[in-house]
This record gives C-alpha cells, sequence and structure tokens, in this order.
C-alpha cells in the first residue's frame, strides 16, 4: 500500500480551490456568494437551523431547572456536595409531575425540530449534487444542476431519512446504557474511582458507534455522491460499487480518512487564528449562510480533495476530465488497482 496516494490529491486539489475562487475571477464577491448557497445547503445547513427551530419552540416552556437550587462550584468538595445533594434531590422530586405541565412544548420543540430537519434533508441532498456540478463545470448556476440530478436527489433523500433514523435510535440507546451504568456512581465523590471507571467505560462502548457513524457520513457526502453523479445511479447501486472499492483498497481509504480529519484540524485551527485577529469573524461563522461564506475555501477544498482521491482509482471516476459517460459503472477487479 502506498500511503502517499492520501497525500497526493492535497496539492492539486489547492490548486483547483484557488482556480475556483480566486485566478481570473472579476467579480469574487458575486461569485462567492453564488457558490456558497449551495455549500452551505449541503453541508452545514441542517443542523443549524433544525437547532434553531427546536430551542425557538422549546425554549417558550418555563425551565424547572431553577427548582433544583444549582450553583457554580467553588472547590472540589463543593462539587461533590452539590452533586450527592442534587442526586438526593431528584430521587425527592416528581420529575414526571414537573415535566408533565410542559410535555407539550417540548413536544412541539422537538416535532417542529424533526419537520424541519427532513424538509432540510431534501433540500441537502438536491444540494450536494449542485454544490459537486459548481465545484467541476466551474458554472456557478444553480438551477441546471438541481433539474438535471432530480432522481439522484430523490434517491439520497430516502437514504439521508432511513441513516437518520438509524443514528437516532443509535444515540438514544446509548444514552440510554449512558444513564444505567453512570447512575449508580452518582452517590459516590466526583473524582472517587466508580464514577471516572463507569464514565471511560460508557465512553469506550459510544466510540465505536460514533466513529462508524462518522465514517458512514464521509463516504456518503465524498463518495457515493460522485459516483452517483458520474454514472446517473441510485444511491443504493452507488453503496454497493463503493464498498467493493474500499474492501479492496481498506488500507488506503483508513489513511485518506486520517489525512482527512488532520486537514480539516488544521483549516478550522487556521480560522481560530484569523478569527482572534479579526473578532468579527466569530460573529459571521454563527450567522446561517453568511458563515459559509466566510469558510467557503473549506469545503471546497475538502470537495476537491475527495474527488481527487477518488479519480486514482480509475479514469472512469475522473469527474475533471471524464472520457464519454457509460451506461453502467465499470465492473470490479478483484485485486486493487490504483492508477499512478
Amino acid at each position: 500500500m502506498n500511503v502517499n496516494l492520501a497525500f497526493d490529491p492535497v496539492p492539486r486539489a489547492y490548486d483547483r480551490v484557488r482556480d475556483r475562487l480566486w485566478r481570473g475571477q472579476t467579480d469574487r464577491v458575486t461569485l462567492w456568494f453564488n457558490l456558497a448557497f449551495a455549500a452551505w445547503l449541503a453541508t452545514t445547513m441542517v443542523g443549524k437551523l433544525s437547532g434553531y427551530a427546536f430551542r425557538m419552540v422549546s425554549g417558550l416552556a418555563p425551565s424547572f431547572v431553577s427548582q433544583l437550587n444549582l450553583k457554580v462550584p467553588s472547590s472540589t468538595d463543593d462539587l461533590n456536595q452539590q452533586l450527592q445533594t442534587l442526586t438526593a434531590t431528584l430521587q425527592q422530586l416528581d420529575i414526571p409531575a414537573l415535566i408533565r405541565p410542559h410535555l407539550v412544548w417540548y413536544g412541539a420543540g422537538a416535532g417542529v425540530g424533526a419537520l424541519v430537519a427532513a424538509g432540510l434533508l431534501y433540500l441537502k441532498a438536491r444540494a450536494q449534487f449542485v454544490f459537486l456540478a459548481q465545484a467541476v463545470r466551474h458554472d456557478a448556476a444553480f438551477g441546471p444542476a438541481w433539474r438535471q440530478f432530480r432522481r439522484q436527489g430523490h434517491s439520497l433523500y430516502g437514504w439521508y431519512l432511513g441513516f437518520g433514523f438509524v443514528k437516532l435510535v443509535t444515540w438514544v440507546v446509548l444514552a440510554a446504557v449512558g444513564y444505567q451504568l453512570v447512575l449508580p456512581a452518582l452517590h459516590q465523590p466526583i473524582d472517587s474511582m466508580p464514577i471516572l471507571s463507569r464514565g471511560c467505560v460508557g465512553a469506550l462502548i459510544a466510540l465505536p458507534f460514533w466513529l462508524g457513524i462518522v465514517c458512514v457520513d464521509i463516504l456518503a457526502g465524498d463518495f457515493v455522491v460522485p459516483l452517483m453523479c458520474r454514472f446517473e445511479i441510485g444511491v443504493l447501486a452507488a453503496w454497493k460499487h463503493l464498498l467493493h472499492v474500499v474492501v479492496l483498497n481498506l488500507g488506503l481509504f483508513i489513511a485518506y480518512a486520517v489525512v482527512r480529519a488532520f486537514l480539516v484540524m488544521l483549516a478550522w485551527t487556521l480560522f481560530l487564528l484569523a478569527a482572534c485577529i479579526c473578532c468579527c469573524l466569530f460573529c459571521l461563522a454563527d450567522i446561517p449562510y453568511i458563515s459559509t461564506v466566510v469558510v467557503l475555501p473549506i469545503p471546497f477544498f475538502l470537495r476537491y480533495f475527495s474527488l481527487e482521491f477518488l479519480a486514482q482509482f480509475a479514469p472512469e471516476y475522473n469527474l475533471f476530465d471524464a472520457p464519454p459517460k457509460p451506461a453502467t459503472p465499470p465492473a470490479m477487479p478483484n485485486q486493487p488497482q490504483v492508477q499512478p
């Protein structure tokens, strides 16, 4: 396995970002705002707006937390004392009776958040192909790609709904397991071994599930969408083809995930350093859509990085200089094949 194949796409992706966002562009401001809209829909829009909807509705309900008399601890002993007091108070309080009067508001918040998230997931699924087309074709138009990949967008949307339900069930089950693990140790001091050991066990149980969900999300966005776009196939067919490639080149994809994680951390570290110099960036980063305009090179770099990595496996996977579009994806070899 040549690990350098996970690093080789980095300079090519950087050059493509410069060509797309800076070189030869006369009206960069208009270009960035046009490109950022599809990038925003395809990346960060769902989580932010659905979270806003939930907080807006559920925030109308009076909070019962004030009845617990929580204070900022001044020392470890104070924290231990407050934790023991809180545990005893929770055992005495009738939590269902406290929540029941406000249950409608919390239920409404969850319902509105779910409906908003479902609607935004549809926009995200369709915008994935628009964002990809804008990156590959050097065309800032939104409508043509939106119409061309309508069928693929609907297929991806169905998969998003199914995978979202799987993630929800997974986190609910893990939360219940963690609660059962930690609850018996709440009677012990915060710096005692039972609560620490149980917390570590809970974290170790959750870690592989979290890593699995992250990896599936990365594979879907970085590779499944390009395969659907390249061969005009559905999401399940794209997943089947991709998994064959991953199994034959598992080490390279692991190296890709490590390099990608490092690049994401590096990019956001540079952004935080820039924000420390120019404090207004922190304010802009919290505004929907505008935040994507500010950090537009980051999603475009990650998009080009994944495309350049995928193009190494076969000429048919090259979305930049693609040959005539085949009716079906190429037959998969039995051995790893990476283009030199």
